[in-house]
């Protein structure tokens, strides 16, 4: 009777197999969500960020929880916008405070034509307000070496980012 226990092997050798085979597939289950929650996601929020930098919100912020290459990455670009926001605030109130100086000198020179008595005022005013024009244009060309810098300085941390998302994406395949 060795067919009957043939059988019984073979059954036994299906059932074991059919377990190890579903066993097997909610591991690939959960190493892929574990990967989509780990890498993946991360690199979409990392793109979503840089997407939205690139039209010009400067606004988004990423939430960065990790301590590993991808949280580097997202702090870096946490901080490159943190930075070009206030780059771009201080050239605007620069641009305001020029655009302010410029009104001003061009109602001093409306008010020189009124006449020679008004004209020796409004010369000292003219004085004063090329005195502040100057000095706006000192700060506006020293702004303008801070966004040097800046961008020199975003663009090695982008140059940074991009060959770490290279790696990851490396490691990944």
């Amino acid at each position: 009777d060795v067919t009957p226990l043939v059988r019984s092997i073979r059954r036994e050798m299906w059932s074991r197999t059919g377990l190890i085979l579903a066993f097997s597939l909610l591991i690939a289950l959960l190493v892929l969500v574990l990967l989509h929650h780990f890498v993946l996601k991360p690199i979409y929020q990392t793109v979503a960020m840089v997407q939205k930098m690139s039209s010009g919100d400067l606004t988004f912020q990423a939430l960065v929880h990790r301590h590993d290459e991808i949280g580097n990455m997202l702090a870096s670009l946490n901080e490159m916008s943190s930075k070009l926001r206030s780059v771009v605030l201080e050239v605007q109130q620069s641009s305001q405070q020029i655009a302010s100086e410029s009104l001003k000198l061009h109602d001093q020179a409306e008010n020189m034509a009124e006449g020679s008595n008004e004209q020796s005022f409004s010369v000292q005013g003219i004085a004063a307000s090329i005195v502040t024009m100057v000095a706006n244009l000192s700060v506006s060309a020293e702004n303008a070496k801070k966004t040097e810098a800046s961008a020199w300085q975003v663009a090695q941390q982008a140059k940074e980012g991009s060959k770490a998302v290279v790696e990851t994406l490396a490691l990944m395949k």
